[in-house]
């Protein structure tokens, strides 16, 4: 029974990064933007998963619910990505680190999308014990990664890593709404007349970070004398 069981598990946990997969390839395939999440349907899930509709609705009880999983997902993936980059030799500068910030987030335009959704979308119809869930997640992986930009920025004290975190994340939700428009607003910024107010996120967000921490780091030394 024990064995049973815990296959019976794993066929769970399987199926559900199927749907997690399907829903991924159907926002790549509308777009990475709120009309192209507006675009998938659960239906839509289950078809690309090549499972019934009804399935989609025992792992997942609303759409809201099943991109909430996706973003715990790209976003935690994206954690372990600046860990890793975090462990990597030589001379750390607020600088280095708001480049690294904004190249692993440019490349990743799904998470930059449910970053921008989540507190007015996908946080609105899972229910308080799912929200609970998934920020104490959250705060583990804030913890562990804050601890890590600490180490290389000194500047930063004790626990203010993952307050660091939370700010760069409200930076990344405001500038991607502004560098990525709805499709009138697309078209009409391709008048030569308004191209001075097309923004690219990567470009955009790496001196926004730096500029975040060089005033992190004024603060310190007023604080400090340092």
């Amino acid at each position: 029974m024990p064995k049973q069981r815990a296959r019976r598990e794993e066929d769970k946990l399987e199926r559900r990064e199927v749907l997690l997969d399907a829903a991924r390839a159907l926002l790549a395939t509308h777009g990475y933007d709120a009309h192209g999440y507006d675009s998938v349907k659960m239906a839509d899930v289950a078809a690309r998963a090549e499972l019934a509709k009804g399935t989609v609705f025992f792992y997942f009880a609303t759409k809201e619910a099943l991109f909430l999983s996706l973003l715990e997902r790209e976003l935690f993936a994206w954690f372990s990505d600046l860990d890793e980059r975090l462990g990597e030799g030589g001379r750390y500068s607020g600088e280095r680190v708001a480049r690294m910030i904004a190249s692993t987030l440019a490349v990743r335009p799904l998470l930059t999308l449910l970053l921008s959704l989540l507190a007015s979308v996908l946080e609105q119809n899972v229910g308080v014990e799912r929200i609970v869930e998934f920020k104490l997640k959250l705060l583990v992986r804030l913890r562990q990664s804050g601890v890590l930009i600490e180490r290389r920025l000194p500047f930063l004290g004790v626990d203010e890593g993952p307050r660091t975190l939370l700010r760069i994340y409200a930076v990344v939700v405001g500038l991607r709404q502004l560098t990525d428009p709805g499709a009138d607003v697309k078209k009409a910024l391709e008048r030569p007349e308004l191209r001075p107010l097309v923004l690219d996120f990567e470009t955009e967000l790496t001196p926004l970070l730096s500029a975040l921490f060089e005033g992190l780091a004024r603060a310190h030394a007023a604080r400090t004398g340092k």
